[in-house]
């Protein structure tokens, strides 16, 4: 029932694509965008090894046109063609072009992909069955079933066991074969309990995981309730007793999600390093789910660097620095990873000297490999680099970092080093003495904050100090005192506390202060 669902949302899904394609509504420029060097190639022979010698190839004239530039217009478009070529021969190349890349990259993909290889050979088994070669098709399906059960696919062992079932139903000539097909189904339902509570576990994890894409740590009691509501119906649930490793990994996920959101260091710390363990308990899923694993270590340094447990955050460090694979793209993930975590430890404990020496690598390698990495990944170390100028000292290079972040596209995606960006900005314009400037600043931020519902107990307190200073330089250091009582007051708040996560205010505070004695 289920399978049929998917399939039948799937092919309503492809109707309204083609479409919005057709009526010109294509995303051809964005994909082509995110096309890494090695696709792109790809993709070209794809395109040349495609198209009957007899035809233009119209489709890789275009993609390599609007490889060029992406920003290009229809009209100059047609230009590049023959007079004849109109604007609705164009709508429809660029349709059947998307179609041709998509289908490029699910070949480009396939030695990679589990999924498609068992797709691939369930297709295969439909057409053995259809032609009554039924001991050729449970053969196959029984090769199936240990690919999907060593990649831990339960999509696909239900398939697979429904093909079992069906196959068995057709071999009367098998001994005992309804013994068979009964054992089959006890089997099926197994596959079924653990989908259902893989069903629920997933929809929770994507829930928690918006949440804290969305806003970084909640500071709202509502918010936090319905993450303690989350929290409480998947500790309900028992390893022992979750049927499969990504249902195990699902439940350390959603609670270290739900204890780092809630703030409980030494629960979030016990199922990051649940998940270690899993994967530790599950050596060879390692390779199989390497996104996951190369995230796991990531999450667990992490940790480890918030507990001070220093032995921990440099070993795991080196076993992420360590990891090896011949895929280019694992390989910038687990740098990018590596470089996040030892810039943001130097962040948290404000060795700048050491930040410093390691920025000028990571802005070479944002500038190399900036199409492997993900923009929250970007925005985070435009985020660290400004904070850990502005706290060494350097204006200037700060404010080169920080608009650096501000103009990126997308970054209010971001949201909450985005608005930390934004507060960023107006202590260093403070810092470098644009007054003015400070006071537009101060009023657009006001008014972004009470649109977005995000004007806390601290934002409201940080922006009428700097008003105040701005107002009267002759209480400065009264200004700069209250202001510092209030954030060690505001730190001892459940909700407010969280604010300091991103940057060390109360130093930066205090180091004016003696600046000013």
């Amino acid at each position: 029932m289920l399978h049929d669902y998917i399939l039948i949302l799937c092919f309503y899904i492809g109707l309204l694509l083609k479409k919005a394609q057709m009526k010109g509504e294509n995303f051809i420029e964005e994909l082509i965008n995110a096309l890494n060097p090695s696709e792109k190639r790809y993709v070209k022979l794809y395109l040349k090894r495609n198209t009957p010698e007899s035809k233009d190839n119209n489709y890789l004239k275009l993609f390599l046109i609007l490889e060029k530039n992406i920003d290009i217009t229809d009209k100059e478009i047609i230009r590049q063609f023959p007079k004849k070529f109109t604007a609705n021969q164009l709508s429809v190349t660029k349709f059947y072009l998307t179609n041709q890349i998509l289908k490029a990259l699910e070949n480009f993909q396939y030695e990679k992909s589990k999924e498609q290889k068992i797709r691939s050979g369930l297709s295969h088994v439909s057409i053995l069955f259809s032609k009554s070669m039924y001991d050729q098709s449970l053969k196959l399906c029984k090769k199936l079933h240990q690919a999907a059960i060593k990649n831990d696919l339960l999509f696909y062992q239900l398939e697979i066991k429904l093909w079992e079932a069906k196959i068995l139903s057709k071999k009367v000539e098998s001994k005992n074969p309804e013994a068979i097909i009964e054992k089959t189904f006890r089997d099926l339902n197994a596959i079924s309990d653990s989908l259902n509570t893989y069903i629920k576990l997933q929809e929770i994890d994507y829930l928690i995981l918006l949440q804290n894409q969305r806003g970084g740590l909640t500071r709202k009691p509502e918010e936090e309730l319905k993450i303690k509501e989350w929290v409480k119906k998947v500790e309900a649930s028992k390893t022992e007793t979750l049927g499969s490793f990504k249902n195990e990994y699902l439940y350390h996920h959603i609670l270290s999600l739900g204890y780092y959101q809630l703030q409980d260091t030494d629960k979030n710390f016990q199922h990051r390093k649940g998940l270690i363990e899993l994967f530790d308990k599950y050596e060879e899923m390692k390779t199989t789910f390497a996104d996951e694993y190369i995230s796991t270590l990531n999450n667990f340094i992490l940790v480890c660097g918030i507990q001070k447990k220093e032995e921990q955050f440099f070993d795991y460090l080196q076993i992420l620095k360590s990891y090896t694979s011949n895929d280019r793209n694992l390989i910038t993930k687990v740098l990018y990873t590596a470089y996040t975590q030892e810039l943001l430890y130097y962040y948290n404990n404000k060795n700048y000297t050491a930040a410093l020496e390691l920025i000028p690598k990571i802005d070479t390698f944002l500038i190399e490999h900036e199409k492997g990495i993900p923009l929250s990944s970007k925005m985070l170390f435009m985020f660290l680099i400004t904070g850990i100028y502005l706290g060494s000292g350097k204006k200037e290079k700060a404010l080169e970092w920080n608009n650096r972040f501000l103009n990126y596209p997308d970054a209010e995606k971001i949201y909450d080093l985005y608005l930390y960006s934004r507060i960023f900005q107006i202590m260093i314009h403070f810092e470098m003495g644009n007054q003015i400037l400070v006071n537009s600043l101060l009023k657009s931020i006001y008014r972004h904050l009470l649109q977005n519902e995000r004007l806390y107990l601290f934002e409201k307190k940080l922006i009428a100090f700097l008003k105040n200073i701005l107002k009267d330089n002759n209480k400065i250091k009264q200004y700069f005192l209250e202001m510092l009582n209030d954030i060690k007051t505001l730190k001892k708040d459940p909700y407010e506390k969280k604010a300091f996560q991103y940057f060390d205010f109360e130093t930066w505070l205090s180091k004016k202060i003696e600046l000013l004695n």
